[in-house]
Order: structure tokens, then C-alpha cells, then sequence
């Protein structure tokens, strides 16, 4: 969906300096849109609960996109991703508990569930 539908709607997202607000400035441009921006807040959440009160939209990871009746999701566009990692350091010997969080975190986005609507902008 063309993001640009929404240029004249109230806006509701991540506060400067966040990856996300990055990616949502970025999308913004590639669009040629200006946002009519309501609201700056870091947590998606609370980010979601406004959407479903009629307050506005908002641009979310994917991730937390989950069912709801009063909100619709759609996709900004495909290779619109941040790469979630693990580092360590070039010598570090991975003990058992590293390597099960490791484990639980790939598990966890592994199982996501993914939406498609229309009202939540998911990147």
C-alpha cells in the first residue's frame, strides 16, 4: 500500500534517536511525506493502544504487530528491515546459557505471526 494515502494523517511515532525513528524518517522521505506528528513516544505498545483509540497511526516493527479489531496493519514495503544480532567478541568461547538465549531469541522471532490490514504502517 502506498504510504502516501496517509500524508494528511495524525501521526504517532518513535522519539528522535531510535532505530525505528530512523527507518520511519527514512520511509517518510523516500515518500515525499511531511507527518502531521501528534505524538512521540518509545514504546510500541502504548504506541498501539492510542492507534486502536482512534488517536492516529504509527509505524511499528512487525513484530508487534498483533491482532486486534481496532486496528488494521499494512506493509510500508518490502526491504524495509533492521538485522537484529548477536555479537561477541573475536575470542569470546560461548558458555551454554549465551547459547541458549541465542536460541530463545531466534525461537521468538522465528514464530512471529504476521498481519496484513490497512490502519497500522508495519515496517
Amino acid at each position: 500500500m502506498d504510504i502516501r494515502k496517509f500524508k494528511n494523517e495524525d501521526f504517532i511515532i518513535s522519539c528522535p534517536g531510535t532505530a525505528i525513528r530512523d527507518i520511519t524518517n527514512e520511509v517518510f522521505s523516500q515518500y515525499k511525506i511531511t507527518p502531521r506528528v501528534i505524538c512521540e513516544i518509545n514504546n510500541h505498545i502504548s504506541s498501539l493502544k492510542m492507534v486502536a483509540s482512534g488517536l492516529g497511526i504509527t509505524i511499528v516493527p512487525l513484530s508487534y504487530a498483533e491482532p486486534n479489531p481496532n486496528i488494521c496493519y499494512f506493509s510500508a514495503g518490502s526491504g524495509i528491515y533492521w538485522n537484529i544480532c548477536a555479537v561477541k567478541k573475536r575470542n569470546y568461547k560461548m558458555a551454554e546459557p549465551d547459547n541458549y538465549l541465542i536460541e530463545l531469541v531466534s525461537q521468538y522471532f522465528r514464530n512471529r505471526k504476521r498481519y496484513d490490514c490497512k490502519r497500522i504502517i508495519v515496517v
